[in-house]
Order: C-alpha cells, then structure tokens, then sequence
C-alpha cells in the first residue's frame, strides 16, 4: 500500500513555500500527495500566527481528526509553521494527540521527528529563527529582512506568488 500524505495550508505566502518544502521533504521519502484524510499516513497542518483565527481554524481541524487518530495510531499529525513556534507545548498539552510539533527551521528534520514520534511518541523542535541571522550577521533580525533581495530569494517569492493563484484543494471537514 502506498504510504501518502496531505497537507493544510493556514496562513500566508511564506507558509505555502513552506508547505512546498514540507511535501518535498516527504515525498522524498516515497510518500505520494492526497486529498483524501482517510488515505493520508501523515497529515500536516502548516499555520500563521498572523492570520486571524489561524488558531481557532488549527484546533478545530485537529479535533476532527481525534477520532481518525484513535481509529489508526499509525496515523501521524503534524503542526509545522511559525503558530506552531508560537504556541509550542500549548498545542500537544490541547491536542495530545498530535504527533510533531514543528517550527519552519526545523523543517528539513521533519522525517527524523516522525520516525521517532513512532517510537518516543511526541515530538517537537521549535527552533528561534533569529538564531540564523544572529550567526550570520552578530544580531537578530526577522525572518523576512527587508534588505536586498538576491536572485534566489526573488525566485523563492515570483514561485509563491504564483502558487498563491493556483486553486485551491477541497476543505476537510471543519474548515470555514
């Protein structure tokens, strides 16, 4: 049986670069895209904390998925994204069934939290994203420095934007 999985973008233009990351990441590892929740082997919930209502959107999606967890304990939930820096511990302590907390620099270890989350069950790795910049430049800055923009950060953005046209996939139940 093909291993698949299926992604939730909640948020912004950043968040569906990411999500392109988040599927290349698994679909590396063999994994093929779905729409359908049923079939999906891992499910990843990529959010903003800057949308409003991101959280209450997340939290619904997740409780949705209560039941198909406890149906399939090989099913693995995954909430990636800079929501899922800001709340941390506050995500499994509300939805313990979630498998992978992640942070958007944490994303290439993504396979390593799931494998583990089989065996240690959950995970997260919330990594400060100033720590990038602070090591490049010796001071923080946010993930979007408004300096220059090199050809491969134009490329990163022109791709986003024209993701941001394409149709959207069908809802799960409970989105709004």
């Amino acid at each position: 049986m093909e291993r698949k999985y299926l992604i939730r973008t909640f948020g912004c233009q950043m968040n569906e670069h990411d999500s392109e990351r988040i599927a290349g990441v698994l679909m590396a590892d063999g994994m093929a895209p779905t729409d359908d929740v049923g079939e999906a082997r891992v499910v990843v919930f990529n959010t903003c904390a800057i949308r409003e209502n991101a959280d209450n959107r997340l939290y619904g999606n997740l409780g949705h998925l209560k039941p198909l967890k406890d149906r399939n304990p090989e099913l693995r939930i995954v909430v990636a994204g800079c929501l899922a820096q800001k709340d941390q511990g506050l995500i499994q302590t509300k939805a313990p069934w979630v498998d992978v907390v992640i942070g958007t620099h944490a994303l290439p270890h993504l396979l390593e939290l799931l494998e583990r989350s089989a065996t240690e069950g959950p995970q997260m790795d919330i990594r400060e994203y100033t720590e990038t910049f602070r090591a490049r430049s010796g001071r923080p800055r946010g993930r979007f420095p408004r300096l220059g923009l090199d050809r491969d950060r134009m490329r990163q953005r022109l791709h986003v934007l024209h993701r941001a046209v394409r149709p959207r996939p069908p809802a799960l139940p409970g989105d709004r």
